[in-house]
């Protein structure tokens, strides 16, 4: 397994609540930066892969769906 889908799994695991935010064909450009910092200012445990975000907590995570949108992933 590579280490980034080491790393993945990891999130998959280690964290309960994930958001998948839907990304454009051109990608999340700007978008994505906005994303992290909101993280970075909001959110307990986090971390992120991509377009997928990861909560230890759920107030995070529904306040990141209120703010940029994306689906729970299950």
């Amino acid at each position: 397994m590579t280490h980034a889908r080491h790393r993945r799994a990891a999130y998959e695991r280690d964290f309960r609540f994930k958001v998948d935010v839907p990304s454009p064909p051109d990608g999340l450009g700007q978008r994505l930066n906005a994303m992290l910092r909101w993280c970075e200012a909001n959110a307990g445990d986090w971390a992120n892969f991509g377009s997928k975000f990861y909560f230890a907590g759920e107030a995070d995570a529904v306040g990141f769906r209120r703010e940029f949108g994306g689906e729970n992933i299950a």
